[in-house]
């Protein structure tokens, strides 16, 4: 099993997502830049592609990007063109896989409505006292456990409306909307 496996479900979406960003646009880079035979730029997209396929556990793929990064290192043009079809190819191929995976992750039929519930009003209470860590671990407990769309979608809205504007009671009046509407 891979580390990536291991991970969180809600990690691993996150993951599979900046993938699945990362890959179209290293796909319009390569081309771009093989084009203008920018051997820097090719060297940079491949090690940032070699991260990524690493991250979501295609080892043999990073393997690939390792090699043509080692080339754009050394200036290896002729070794670039000879492989660097196949590499899109493999990106290309991922796209699809990752996006069915992303739904096979995030998106169940059933979930243990009461768990949420919990959770979402520990993440509430947490908020009215203004106890960021308490909620964001509730929050997270919710993310790792399987979830229908709907309820992954909010509650990843609410965390990231915390984290990134301190909204307390934006993200208090949100769960209490929340929880009104799955009662």
């Amino acid at each position: 099993m891979s580390l990536f496996k291991m991970l969180p479900i809600a990690k691993q979406e996150k993951l599979l997502q900046a993938f699945g960003r990362d890959a179209k646009k290293a796909i319009t880079t390569i081309r771009e830049s093989l084009e203008v035979s920018d051997v820097n730029a090719l060297a940079s997209v491949f090690h940032a592609m070699k991260s990524a396929l690493a991250n979501i556990g295609e080892t043999e793929k990073s393997e690939a990007a390792h090699l043509l990064e080692r080339a754009g290192l050394n200036g290896d043009m002729d070794y670039i063109f000879a492989n660097v079809e196949a590499f899109i190819l493999i990106l290309q191929s991922l796209i699809p896989t990752v996006n069915a995976e992303i739904n096979a992750v995030s998106d169940t039929d059933s979930e243990d409505i009461e768990f949420v519930k919990r959770h979402l009003s520990a993440a509430k209470l947490a908020c009215n006292n203004y106890d960021d860590k308490s909620a964001y671990f509730a929050m997270d407990t919710v993310l790792a456990q399987p979830l229908k769309s709907r309820t992954r979608i909010f509650v990843q809205k609410m965390r990231d409306l915390l984290y990134s504007d301190s909204d307390f009671d934006g993200v208090s009046d949100g769960i209490d909307v929340f929880l009104g509407e799955i009662n």
